[in-house]
């Protein structure tokens, strides 16, 4: 994963802003399962994070939208946000 990606999670989550983390196909499989960013599976744990699938979105053109509204919605209260930021790739 590419550090900027988590620098990109860390500064929305610092914003409060809602978060949404697409599966896009390239996205490896390990061996604990999907490699999501810590960070993103962080908040997805918590309830914070919105969690969708590429062809979701493609299959339903106003599935973004709705999402948007959902992640919006979210209380920051579910924010975690407390790991260290990435400074390698890898």
């Amino acid at each position: 994963m590419r550090k900027y990606v988590d620098w990109e999670i860390k500064a929305t989550l610092d914003k409060q802003h809602g978060l949404i983390g697409v599966k896009l196909p390239t996205l490896q499989v390990r061996n604990n399962g999907c490699g999501k960013p810590a960070r993103l599976q962080d908040n997805i744990d918590t309830g914070y994070a919105v969690w969708t699938w590429r062809e979701t979105l493609i299959g339903d053109p106003n599935k973004l939208a709705e999402l948007v509204e959902v992640a919006k919605s979210r209380p920051a209260t579910l924010i975690n946000n407390l790991r260290e930021r990435r400074l390698r790739y890898g």
